[in-house]
């Protein structure tokens, strides 16, 4: 220790034993985080770093000192010949002037507010089609079987029980459970659900298309349509477009690919074809999966799962 013995002046004492090493360890410690510091300093730069220096080197501290040799042997820095800013022109701020700006401005806006691609479902965005219908005596009355969540339930079991045929009722309850977590209003129909799912499994439609090469459940897809083309029943557009949708059921059968789409609400009324009535949507799955595939769609019809009905086109 040191004892002060007037204002500038002190006087050493004492020190603990193996001073020395002691303090040039430490003193190894803080020259190389003076070094870390340094780096860090130097290494934000992401383009360019200037260190500057005296040409004549004083007792100061000088906190880039330890790469003045470095700059010494760097190449040195071109000082171009800076052309003084021209005088600005005067701004004609004339009413004239001020209107001329502002059809240009709108003129401009429009065109970049112009669509350059689209984007269009084939349903529309809506599930099964649209809203849920009744028969020929009109809109059925509110009932938690019916509607977009019940038609997701359905979609969601039929989509496991066709790419897992070894799947148990078991399996496909404790699955309705966890597709239900955020409806719990359709906790009550789940059991009509798994009846609904082990009716539409002893189809014949689901028969051959479990006896087919190959088989594809609930399957989104997405083709460009160019400006000016149509597909399927897609009218052509002025710009290039992206149609998209998910097929609820493609497979290989007799005489090549047949595609279904399944109607959890839609009931026909007397006389009324549902695949006719939903022939624009059944066009555009056609033609999206003869693009996709390269090959031709032998059929597709619509699956009215409550009346356990198939209709081809």
């Amino acid at each position: 220790m040191k004892k002060k013995i007037s204002e500038y002046v002190t006087e050493l004492i004492a020190h603990p034993a193996d001073w020395a090493d002691h303090e040039a360890a430490e003193m190894a410690y803080v020259n190389a985080e003076e070094t870390r510091l340094l780096y860090v300093a130097a290494t934000r730069a992401r383009e360019l770093l200037v260190v500057s220096r005296l040409e004549k080197s004083g007792k100061g501290q000088r906190p880039w000192a330890a790469l003045e040799g470095h700059v010494l042997s760097a190449v040195p820095l071109e000082s171009p010949e800076v052309e003084p800013p021209k005088a600005k022109d005067q701004v004609d701020v004339s009413a004239k002037a001020r209107a001329k700006a502002t059809v240009a401005r709108l003129k401009r806006r429009e065109a970049a507010s112009k669509a350059t691609l689209a984007s269009a479902s084939v349903t529309g965005g809506k599930p099964d089609g649209g809203k849920a219908e009744g028969g020929a005596g009109g809109a059925e009355p509110a009932r938690l079987d019916a509607g977009p969540a019940w038609g997701s339930l359905v979609h969601g079991l039929l989509e496991h029980a066709m790419k897992h045929p070894s799947a148990t009722p078991a399996d496909l309850e404790r699955l309705a459970r966890w597709l239900t977590v955020e409806s719990n209003e359709l906790r009550p129909v789940i059991p009509n659900a798994l009846d609904l799912v082990e009716a539409v499994a002893r189809a014949p439609f689901w028969e051959e298309a479990r006896a087919g090469g190959e088989v594809h459940a609930e399957v989104p897809f997405a083709v460009r349509v160019q400006a000016g083309e149509s597909l399927g029943s897609f009218s052509a557009a002025e710009v290039p477009a992206v149609l998209h949708g998910v097929i609820d059921l493609v497979f290989r059968g007799a005489g090549g690919w047949r595609i279904l789409d399944y109607k959890t609400d839609l009931a026909a009324a007397a006389g009324e074809s549902l695949a006719a009535r939903h022939a624009p949507q059944l066009a555009q799955y056609r033609a999206a999966w003869e693009r996709i595939t390269g090959e031709k769609v032998a059929g597709r019809g619509i699956v009215a799962l409550r009346a356990g009905a198939v209709e081809w086109q």
